[in-house]
């Protein structure tokens, strides 16, 4: 099988749902799938193929025109074979050995079938709800669209809602929190950029307010988007948390923010992704001494590292293997700012030695670059100037300083 070459994969294990397929696939740009005993290889051999074989034509002794007329499915031009302009198809011989292969592969899945086809196929693979994708099954005349798997951190419910208004059907949502209106903490979470600490705990809090008693809130800087109104319903509210032992409790708690708190049982912390280290440092300095500069200065200062968007620093650095082994390391996104961009964003400590190897006055380059990055990052706004949460630290070789978008 190939690599994906879009977001969501499509099945299809009837005419009926091959026609659905197409124009679902189509309109929403999906690789379709379909096997190879509802399909058969077009007469021309001209279609386009993948790694698992050919695109095919006709279904079942049909065009897709055809069926698209029998089963009155607008979007499928008359005669249309599979492999033209306007969808192909990709086939497979055994679904479970295309699903091991793929199911990774594919941030979402769409069944057009039944149910248990669905099961079935990706029971072997899936690895908790944290990483598994998307997994929906439609009805072969998009009368109703059931999200499976994944329906909050994957999407599927998100997913299955924009399936079902493209098809005019019913979209069948069983998540708890979705049947009762309230809000998702892990939607939420993904919403703000956070990372989720202990997924673990996800359900203990979801449960408490599902039987109306309210957890413990801590978001002083209102990351999540709830409304007063759902703060005050929903959550018992602190604008700091005590972490000392007298002041532990059995009830849970969701703490959101950028700084580092201790696990606890019942505990759910949400680190916002809003933090964004500049780094300046002296050619030669190893990439692993420049890595531990920046993860000792976030513990020294209390911030966490799981709550960091971006490594910035100057494009006179581009070259330098140093930084672009700390950015890898983390997993994050680096930015490079020009001598000017940087001299046009006051700080409160600038450099003389970068301003003269810069040709520019009042440059900092770590807390510039930390600054320009978190201007620029989620959660920014032309309302809202970003601040140093962490002003420059000094090293003999290097520099660190961290803004707050």
């Amino acid at each position: 099988m190939s690599a994906a070459r879009h977001s969501i994969a499509f099945y299809a294990f009837s005419p009926q749902g091959l026609t659905l397929g197409m124009r679902l696939a189509r309109d929403m740009e999906g690789d379709l799938f379909a096997p190879d005993r509802l399909l058969r290889t077009t007469e021309e051999g001209g279609g386009a193929c993948s790694a698992s074989g050919p695109v095919h034509g006709d279904a079942e002794g049909l065009t897709f025109g055809e069926i698209a007329a029998r089963e009155g499915t607008a979007g499928i031009l008359p005669g249309q074979r599979v492999g033209s302009p306007v969808w192909p198809v990709r086939s497979f011989s055994s679904l479970s050995e295309m699903m091991e292969e793929q199911f990774h592969a594919y941030p979402a899945h769409v069944f057009i079938g039944a149910t248990g086809i669905a099961v079935r196929a990706v029971a072997p693979y899936l690895r908790g709800k944290t990483v598994d994708p998307a997994v929906v099954v439609c009805e072969i005349h998009g009368r109703f669209v059931i999200s499976l798997l994944s329906g909050h951190v994957g999407g599927a419910n998100a997913l299955t809602r924009n399936l079902a208004a493209r098809t005019g059907g019913t979209a069948v949502i069983t998540t708890a929190t979705d049947s009762e209106g309230l809000p998702a903490l892990d939607v939420l979470a993904d919403i703000a950029h956070c990372h989720v600490a202990d997924p673990e705990n996800l359900k203990l809090v979801t449960a408490a307010i599902l039987a109306g008693r309210r957890p413990l809130l801590v978001d002083p800087r209102h990351f999540l988007s709830l409304s007063a109104e759902e703060r005050a319903s929903l959550f018992l509210e602190r604008e700091t948390l005590d972490t000392s032992p007298d002041a532990m409790s059995p009830a849970p708690q969701v703490v959101v923010g950028v700084h580092a708190v201790p696990p606890a049982s019942g505990r759910l912390r949400l680190y916002a992704r809003r933090l964004h280290a500049g780094l300046g440092w002296r050619r030669g300095v190893p990439a692993e001494v420049l890595l531990r500069g920046l993860l000792d200065a976030l513990d020294a200062a209390g911030l966490e590292r799981n709550a960091l968007s971006a490594v910035a620093t100057s494009d006179i650095k581009k070259d330098d293997p140093a930084i672009r082994f700390v950015a890898a390391e983390l997993g994050l996104p680096l930015l490079f700012f020009s001598p000017d961009e940087l001299a046009g964003m006051p700080v409160p400590h600038p450099s003389v030695r970068a301003s003269e190897l810069l040709g520019r006055e009042g440059i900092s380059v770590a807390e510039g670059a930390a600054l320009l990055s978190a201007a620029r990052g989620f959660g920014a706004s032309a309302r809202k100037v970003p601040h140093l949460i962490l002003p420059k630290t000094r090293h003999e070789t290097y520099t660190v300083a961290v803004a707050l978008a």
